[in-house]
């Protein structure tokens, strides 16, 4: 790149005086950029995201002129904060139609090494990746930046688009078992405990809770709390126990069952306690 500099002089006379007379403006700098023009535009495939989804980007690469690109990098920083993952093998880079595997120099971040690239001529990047399956419940948006370099005989271009996917409406369930007991007796009455966690920002409606229990355990009494509400006693028509002591909740005229959604960043919960004995070793 070069630097212009130039200024402008103002010669003048006035009423009452032959003297002609000159003044010189102040100095202006100008930078003339020789690397060329380099275009980046970035788009994903869908506007938003679920946890553990995954979205896919392009990229478009265009090489505006005035110098033959020898090179093109492209650097993706997946959002610079751990939300976004690169799927390998996702990449493809589409250059006159011809779909190519494209050099990746780093996955973290994201970076590519790509073709040469004519004055007035388009490539075209795409790659998938995944968003965690943990993210934070108060992500509500997540955006990254492709920023791209074209090297020409003596300099570079650059440029760098951004792009928004929102978190959508969906229920991300967890299921853990405890028992109230870690040592028990034959006969001796205790407690296994089925929480349901939705780190989604939509409530989950839950078809069946199912637990297949040993021959030698006997139920007792099944419960349910959903959220911040009551323990409620289930009715023994509200669950089934199959001959082989599989426990199914709830039955075809149980209760429904619910998990509620993140609320003010805490994770919404519904747990199931089961509650019976050994009768044999």
């Amino acid at each position: 790149m070069a630097e212009i500099m130039n200024n402008a002089t103002v010669n003048f006379t006035f009423s009452g005086s032959s003297e002609e007379f000159s003044e010189t403006s102040n100095t202006t700098t100008v930078t003339l950029n020789n690397g060329g023009n380099l275009s980046i535009t970035k788009t994903a495939q869908q506007d938003t995201y679920v946890p553990g989804g995954t979205v896919t980007y392009i990229v478009t690469i265009t090489n505006n002129g005035p110098y033959w690109f020898s090179g093109v990098r492209l650097t993706d920083d997946l959002s610079g904060n751990g939300y976004l993952t690169y799927v390998n093998g996702s990449a493809l880079l589409y250059i006159n139609g011809q779909a190519l595997s494209p050099q990746i120099a780093s996955t973290s971040p994201l970076v590519f090494t790509l073709s040469p690239l004519s004055v007035g001529e388009s490539m075209v990047l795409t790659y998938t990746c995944r968003v965690p399956l943990n993210i934070a419940p108060n992500v509500d948006s997540i955006t990254n930046t492709a920023s791209g370099i074209g090297y020409t005989f003596d300099s570079t271009a650059e440029d760098s688009d951004s792009v928004t996917i929102t978190r959508s409406e969906s229920a991300n369930l967890s299921i853990n078992k405890t028992s109230s007991e870690s040592n028990v007796n034959v006969g001796q009455t205790f407690s296994y405990f089925i929480t349901l966690t939705n780190s989604g920002n939509s409530v989950a409606n839950v078809s069946s809770i199912v637990d297949d229990f040993p021959s030698n355990f006997q139920i007792s009494s099944v419960s349910l709390k959903i959220g911040s509400g009551p323990n409620n006693l289930l009715n023994s028509s509200d669950y089934t126990i199959s001959p082989s002591n599989v426990l199914t909740v709830p039955s075809a005229t149980g209760p429904s069952i619910t998990v509620p959604a993140v609320s003010g960043g805490t994770n919404g919960t519904t747990v199931l306690t089961i509650t019976g004995n050994f009768t044999s070793v």
